[in-house]
């Protein structure tokens, strides 16, 4: 039986030149000769509520399933299956989850358990690497039609869930097959992490064309080193120059100096944030609204707020707090401070927190979403080395 580090060393000398959509192929081929059999990936659909198996095309709930619990979670799970065991082991590149991986293996002890974390992560980076050059992994992941403006939105986005010692971002959309106006961006450059989260007006691919130019220009901005204030104007600028002066977005911009948890905003008509601390919603952060953006209008005023190790800032579009019941009642801030409370109580990871708070919507407010809702939950973690913290 070959070592697992073996396989994987394979699995990227072969890597280079394989079609892009053989990848779950070539991990089974070659982690037979570990001693793992029956090798599936499963992907997360877009709404991260079933699994669906590269191969077979099995499909599985995200709740009340051991596959789904690995993905929730984070964590292995080991079935016996006659003398035999079946383990399932989340599928994440980074902090990504992409979905799980399952195996069957004669004997499932510790070593092997940790072996298969390691095959899993090798397969998600191969799937990672290879999925813009293929449809196959979408096609899998799609369990219904994705309308035009959600199909330009999720070519836009960064990846949903990104961590690093000092900083972790995790973002999620909703209706997920429908989702037009929304959408928030992030990079770590540095010591800063910049994050935006944007809402345009209007629905359907109008919506979509101004939050995609907005993005843009947001890029643009960061990669020529403009603070959030410069950037702000000219996201203004450019979308009165596009669309005239009745076409707009709300939009939050953020810094944060992840080697001290200093951290700048601005609210251009969009929901003030939560500060998250210590397993509760401490503060509505006050970021001083100034206009949406492509108004014309004053550049919002800049605030700073000191974070504290471990805290987090939520923030999220109007179509959160505004999901309204069957009879008409908002979800609301109450609802979801609320929520974020019992989530850190629970200790959920941060992609799962959002997961979650979007299944909450769902049950006060039954699908379709009339707006979309979007989140971006950014935690500052203490700076390694740092014995004091802040």
């Amino acid at each position: 039986m070959a070592a697992v580090e073996d396989v994987v060393r394979r699995l990227l000398e072969q890597a280079h030149a394989i079609e892009p959509a053989t990848v779950p192929d070539l991990v089974a081929a070659e982690a037979e000769a570990a001693g793992f059999d029956k090798v599936e990936l499963f992907l997360v659909d877009h709404t991260q509520m079933h699994l669906i198996a590269l191969h077979s095309g099995e499909r599985c709930s995200v709740e009340g399933t051991l596959a789904g619990d690995a993905y929730r979670r984070k964590r292995a799970h080991v079935v016996d299956e006659d003398d035999r065991s079946r383990v399932w082991v989340p599928l994440v590149d980074g902090e990504d989850r992409l979905g799980v991986l399952t195996t069957v293996v004669h004997e499932a002890d510790v070593a092997i358990v940790e072996d298969t974390h390691v095959l899993a992560a090798a397969a998600a980076g191969l799937i990672v690497s290879k999925q813009s050059y293929t449809d196959a992994y979408e096609f899998v992941r799609r369990i219904e039609p994705m309308d035009l403006a959600a199909e330009f939105r999720w070519a836009l986005l960064p990846p949903l869930t990104m961590w690093t010692p000092r900083v972790c971002v995790a973002g999620m959309l909703e209706p997920a097959y429908e989702i037009a106006g929304d959408a928030f961006d992030y990079a770590v450059n540095g010591d800063i992490a910049h994050v935006a989260i944007f809402d345009a007006v209007g629905h359907g691919l109008r919506a979509c064309r101004i939050a995609n130019l907005a993005v843009a220009t947001y890029r643009n901005c960061r990669r020529h080193g403009n603070d959030i204030s410069h950037t702000a104007a000219a996201i203004d600028s450019v979308l009165v120059d596009q669309f005239g002066e009745s076409w707009f977005v709300t939009a939050l911009l953020g810094e944060l100096d992840v080697s001290n948890g200093t951290f700048r905003l601005l609210t251009a008509g969009h929901p003030a944030p939560e500060l998250l601390r210590g397993g509760k919603v401490v503060a509505t952060l006050d970021a001083r609204p100034g206009m949406p953006l492509g108004l014309g209008g004053a550049t919002p005023e800049v605030v700073e707020v000191q974070l504290e190790p471990d805290d987090s800032i939520f923030c999220y579009s109007d179509g959160v707090t505004e999901a309204r019941s069957d009879t008409g009642e908002f979800f609301g801030e109450e609802r979801l401070s609320d929520y974020l409370a019992r989530a850190a109580a629970d200790e959920l990871l941060p992609a799962e927190t959002l997961r979650r708070l979007v299944h909450r919507l769902y049950e006060h407010r039954p699908a379709p979403l009339h707006d979309d809702a979007t989140m971006l939950l950014v935690t500052w973690r203490k700076p390694p080395g740092d014995d004091e913290g802040r």
